[in-house]
């Protein structure tokens, strides 16, 4: 039973994305865009990333999860259970959290995620849309967010997976019931919350910067909701980018 239930929980972040792609075509939140330049650019991307991830980030993260517990540093002292488990996943949602703050506020960072918030449009494949040079950007603080508080492996590996189910929601075009939309902002990133972080709007993209849990957004004060859809998405200035090479080249680009 319990191998089951890890194989179940192991084919999740790959099952549950394809899902998200299939309903936000049946119950759209904003304007569709399936313009196929669009959709190779974030393909191409998306795979670049994949391999940056399988190659580097995946092995680097596990190996510093593994040398803590080792040394039985931080959560790794813990006794195994639930417990250690819960709270190494959510130090890596928060320090996620400040990552993606710091990825809007630093100008050099800002150029190489850039990329990702010039998708005219959002869906499950924007969340594969980031720059493979942003990934790289991001692998020493990686390594930082487990380092830092010795989090365990099973921790780790959670996280990892859930990572890609929420980034998967979260950028998704799925129009939600109200009462589900309700209930779920209450304690998780959604497509309308996280459409306000991709608004044009620079004061509304200074916001719901949680990839996660709301949690985060709200107790640094940055989570916000909009009586209205957000409709205009990008950023203000900079042309949208549908072709790869114009966004392979955007971190080179002026932008506020």
């Amino acid at each position: 039973m319990r191998a089951d239930l890890r194989r179940i929980a192991r084919s999740l972040p790959w099952a549950l994305p394809i899902g998200f792609l299939l309903a936000e075509r049946r119950w759209p939140l904003r304007p569709v865009d399936r313009d196929a330049r669009r959709l190779r650019t974030n393909a191409v991307l998306g795979l670049l990333g994949a391999l940056t991830e399988v190659l580097l980030d995946v092995p680097l993260s596990r190996w510093t999860a593994r040398r803590s517990e080792r040394r039985r540093w931080g959560l790794s002292r813990l006794p195994r259970g639930p417990w250690r488990t819960l709270a190494g996943v959510l130090w890596l949602d928060w320090t996620l959290y400040l990552w993606h703050r710091a990825t809007h506020r630093h100008p050099g960072l800002w150029r190489l995620h850039l990329p990702h918030h010039l998708d005219p449009a959002m869906d499950v494949t924007t969340a594969w849309r980031f720059h493979v040079a942003e990934l790289l950007a991001s692998l020493p603080f990686r390594v930082a967010q487990v380092a830092s508080a010795g989090v365990p492996g099973e921790a780790l590996r959670l996280w990892q997976r859930l990572l890609v189910l929420s980034i998967s929601f979260h950028h998704s075009n799925l129009r939600l019931p109200d009462p589900m939309e309700h209930v779920l902002s209450l304690v998780v990133m959604t497509p309308r919350l996280h459409g306000i972080h991709h608004s044009v709007d620079p004061e509304l993209r200074n916001s719901n910067w949680s990839s996660g849990l709301t949690l985060w957004d709200r107790l640094h004060r940055t989570y916000r909701t909009e009586p209205r859809l957000v409709i205009r998405l990008g950023v203000e200035g900079v042309p949208p980018a549908r072709e790869l090479g114009a966004s392979l080249v955007a971190p080179l680009s002026e932008s506020s």
